[in-house]
C-alpha cells in the first residue's frame, strides 16, 4: 500500500490559491483545494482504459479518514472489475423506491393541479400504491407486479379506480425514467390486460315534452327557498352542481349593467380553466335575490361543515317532486344541449356554454371569453324559452292535472 502523505492538519490549513491546486495522498486519492477555499477529495483511476474522478466528498462534512475509508471501496470495486462509480450510481437507483419518486412526481404536477384534485390524486396512492409498492425500489418493478397490484383493486369492483391507479403509476414510471432512476414504463405494458370500464350511463334527463309539467312542479312544491333558487338557476346557467353550490358573491361581474357576468374561477372548474356564464335577464333576478340575502358570501350559504348545502340536496329535491330515476341534476344540462341543438344553435356555442372541451375545433382551444355574445344570446333564449314552458306546464296543470 502506498505510502499516505495527507494529514488531517494539512487538510484543515489548506488554503485557496489563485489556482485550484491538489494535495495528494496515495493512489489516486488526493485533496482538491479550488479557488473559493473549497476541499474536496477526489479520486482518479483508469476504468477500461478511461480516466475517471470519483468525487468522494467536501471537506469538512467528510473527513480525512472518512474519505479513505471511502476511495478503499472504490479500489475494491476496481479489483473485483467493477467500475467504482456505476456500482455506487446502482446504489442510489436502488434507494429511489416507487413512493420517493412517486411523491417528487406528485410535486411536480402540483402547480397545474387544482388544489382538490391535487389532494385526491395523492390520497388515492397513499391508500391503494404506496402501502404495497410503495417500499419497492422503482427500477425493480416489473409488469407482472403492477398488473397483479391493480387486479387487486379491481377485484374489488373499482374500475375506474384501477385505470385511474394504472395512469398514476404511468406517469410516475415516466417521471423516474426522465430522472435516470428507472429504464422503462411497466404500466404501458398492461393496459390491454385491464378490464375495460363499464358504458357510459347517461344521466336521466327532462325531455323538452315533460319540461312544462316539470317546470310546474317545481314552481308548485314547497322547497326551500335556496334549494329552488339553485335549481333554477342550473335550469337558467347550465352549471354543475358544484359550480352552482359554492357561487360566491366576489364571481359576478356587472350585475348593474346589460352585460352581468358570472367569472368562475380555474380552480373551480372540473376541467380547470376559468369559465364565463352571461347571465340572463332571469338568471340575474336569481342571482341578485342570493346576493340580497347573503351579501358578500355564497351565493347558498347554510351554516354546514362546507358552509352550503349538500352535494345531493338538490337532487333529493327532483326526487320529493317524483323524478327519482326519471331526472338528475346533470341530467338539466343535458335537457338545455338537446333543445339548443333541436333548434339549431349553433354547436359551439352550446358547448361553450357547457365548458365543455374535447380535440376538436374550437373547444380544443378553449377561451373563457370565445363567443361571448353569442353565448349571451343563446342563454337568453334559453330563460325566455324557460318561461314559456312554466306558463304552459301552469296551463296544462288547470286542463289535464296529474
Amino acid at each position: 500500500m502506498g505510502a499516505k502523505t495527507l494529514t488531517d492538519t494539512a487538510v484543515r490549513k489548506a488554503a485557496a490559491r489563485e489556482k485550484p491546486y491538489k494535495m495528494s495522498d496515495s493512489r489516486g486519492l488526493y485533496l482538491l483545494v479550488t479557488t473559493s477555499g473549497s476541499k474536496l477529495f477526489r479520486f482518479d483511476y483508469r476504468y477500461n482504459d478511461r480516466r475517471k474522478t470519483m468525487a468522494l466528498g467536501a471537506y469538512p462534512d467528510v473527513s480525512l479518514a472518512t474519505a479513505r475509508e471511502r476511495h478503499q471501496a472504490a479500489r475494491r470495486e476496481l479489483a473485483n472489475g467493477n467500475d467504482p462509480m456505476a456500482a455506487r450510481q446502482s446504489d442510489k437507483i436502488a434507494e429511489q423506491t416507487f413512493e420517493i419518486v412517486g411523491r417528487r412526481w406528485l410535486e411536480a404536477q402540483r402547480p397545474s393541479w387544482a388544489d382538490r384534485y391535487y389532494e385526491l390524486s395523492k390520497k388515492r396512492l397513499e391508500v391503494d400504491v404506496f402501502p404495497t409498492l410503495g417500499q419497492r425500489p422503482i427500477a425493480e418493478i416489473e409488469p407482472p407486479e403492477l398488473l397483479e397490484h391493480i387486479r387487486k383493486i379491481e377485484q374489488r369492483g373499482a374500475i375506474e379506480t384501477a385505470r385511474r391507479i394504472s395512469n398514476y403509476c404511468g406517469g410516475i414510471f415516466r417521471f423516474g425514467i426522465a430522472e435516470g432512476v428507472c429504464k422503462r414504463d411497466p404500466s404501458a405494458d398492461i393496459r390491454d390486460a385491464l378490464k375495460s370500464k363499464k358504458p357510459v350511463k347517461h344521466r336521466h334527463a327532462i325531455t323538452e315534452t315533460e319540461l312544462p309539467r316539470f317546470l310546474h312542479k317545481l314552481d308548485a312544491y314547497e322547497l326551500e327557498k335556496d334549494t329552488y333558487d339553485a335549481i333554477l338557476l342550473v335550469l337558467l346557467t347550465a352549471g354543475r352542481t358544484e359550480e352552482i353550490r359554492f357561487a360566491h358573491a366576489s364571481e359576478f361581474e356587472g350585475i348593474d349593467t346589460d352585460n352581468p357576468i358570472w367569472r368562475i374561477s380555474a380552480e373551480r372548474m372540473k376541467m380547470q380553466r376559468e369559465h364565463l356564464v352571461p347571465l340572463s335577464r332571469q338568471a340575474l333576478e336569481v342571482v341578485k335575490r342570493r346576493l340580497a340575502m347573503n351579501p358578500g358570501g355564497l351565493l347558498f350559504a347554510r351554516n354546514t361543515k362546507s358552509g352550503t348545502f349538500s352535494e345531493n340536496t338538490m337532487l333529493y329535491a327532483l326526487y320529493r317532486l317524483g323524478y327519482h330515476s326519471r331526472a338528475t341534476i346533470h341530467g338539466l344540462r343535458s335537457t338545455f344541449s338537446t333543445i339548443a341543438h333541436e333548434r339549431e344553435w349553433n354547436t359551439d356555442w352550446i358547448e361553450l356554454c357547457l365548458a365543455h372541451v374535447d380535440g376538436n375545433g374550437v373547444r380544443a382551444t378553449y377561451n373563457s371569453a370565445k363567443y361571448l355574445r353569442q353565448r349571451r344570446e343563446l342563454l337568453q333564449w334559453w330563460a325566455d324559452y324557460i318561461d314559456a314552458q312554466r306558463a304552459a306546464g301552469k296551463a296544462l296543470a288547470l286542463i289535464a292535472p296529474e
